[in-house]
C-alpha cells in the first residue's frame, strides 16, 4: 500500500467536509495525516493477512466520515459536527484494531456440530472482548502523550468507543442511535465487509486464498452480507433498538446509502427498505 493510495484515501474522507467548509477540511486532513501516521508505527504497518487488510483503517474513515459529514449532529445534517468531534472519529478509526487477535469467524461457527457451537461461541466472545479492550489500551497509551493531535477529554471519548466498537458482534445491543459519534464509527466499520475492493477480498486472504477471482468475490460479499449485516440485528438486537433501515445494521441514511452502493457493485439485491 503506497503513500499515494494512503493520501489519497484521506483527502477522499476530508472531501464532503472541505465541499462546505474549507478551512475545517483542511485541518481534519492535515490531523488524519498525522493520525494515521502514529498508527501506522503502532502497528498498523505490520498488518498480515490473517489479521486484516492494510486498506481497512483508511476505508473505515472514508465511510465514517462520509456518515457523520452527512448526518451532523445528533442525526441532523444541518448541525455540522465540529473538529474535535471529527478527530475523535479519526482516531477510532486508525485505532479500534490495532490490538491483533485469531478471530472465530462466524461461517466457522455456522458449519461446526452442535457440541462445538457452543464452545466456539464462548470463544469468540472472550476474542473480540480481548480484542476491545487491548486496543483501548493501546490506543490510550500511544496516544496520552500527544495533546497536539487529540486533547485528554477527546481521547477518554475515543477509548470509549474503541472499547466497546464490536459488542454487536458478541450479542450485546450497542451502540444506541443517540449515541451519534459510536453510531457514525459503528456504520463505517461494518460497512468494511462490503467495501467493494477490499472488504471480501480481505476475508478469503484470511483464508489464505490470496487472489480470488470475481466470483469468489461475490459470492464472499453476498456471505458477508447475510452473516454480518442481516445477522446481527436479529442476534444482537432482536427488536431492543430502533428499526434498521431494510433489516441491515444501518439507522443513518447516508450508511443506507453507501450499502446500496457497495450491492449494486456486487450485484446482489438490496433488502427491500434499505
Amino acid at each position: 500500500m503506497t503513500d499515494e493510495f494512503r493520501n489519497k484515501q484521506l483527502v477522499e474522507a476530508c472531501e464532503p467536509i472541505r465541499r462546505d467548509d474549507p478551512d475545517l477540511g483542511a485541518r481534519v486532513l492535515d490531523a488524519s495525516r498525522e493520525i494515521a501516521a502514529v498508527a501506522s508505527e503502532a502497528g498498523l504497518k505490520n498488518v498480515e493477512p490473517w489479521n486484516n487488510h492494510k486498506a481497512h483503517e483508511f476505508r473505515v474513515w472514508c465511510q465514517t466520515a462520509r456518515i457523520a459529514w452527512a448526518s451532523g449532529r445528533d442525526l441532523n445534517p444541518a448541525i455540522r459536527l465540529t473538529f474535535s468531534e471529527l478527530i475523535i472519529l479519526c482516531v477510532c478509526c486508525f485505532f479500534h484494531d490495532l490490538y491483533a487477535v485469531r478471530r472465530v469467524v462466524e461461517e466457522t461457527i455456522e458449519h461446526a456440530s452442535a457440541e462445538d457451537k457452543i464452545l466456539k461461541k464462548a470463544q469468540k466472545i472472550l476474542i473480540r472482548l480481548e480484542h476491545m479492550i487491548g486496543g483501548a489500551k493501546k490506543a490510550r497509551a500511544v496516544l496520552i502523550g500527544r495533546p497536539d493531535l487529540i486533547s485528554l477529554v477527546d481521547l477518554r471519548r475515543a477509548v470509549g468507543l474503541i472499547a466497546m466498537h464490536d459488542l454487536c458482534k458478541v450479542g450485546c445491543p450497542w451502540p444506541l442511535i443517540s449515541d451519534f459519534l459510536a453510531l457514525y464509527f459503528f456504520e463505517g466499520d461494518v460497512l468494511w465487509p462490503l467495501d467493494p475492493e477490499f472488504g471480501p477480498l480481505a476475508d478469503l486472504q484470511r483464508k489464505g486464498i490470496m487472489a480470488p477471482d470475481l466470483g469468489m468475490l461475490r459470492k464472499q460479499a453476498e456471505s458477508n452480507l447475510n452473516t454480518q449485516l442481516l445477522s446481527y440485528p436479529k442476534t444482537s438486537f432482536d427488536g431492543l433498538m430502533e428499526e434498521f433501515r431494510g433489516g441491515t445494521l444501518m439507522r443513518t441514511a447516508e450508511g443506507a446509502k453507501i450499502l446500496a452502493e457497495y450491492l449494486r457493485y456486487w450485484k446482489i439485491e438490496a433488502p427491500a427498505g434499505l
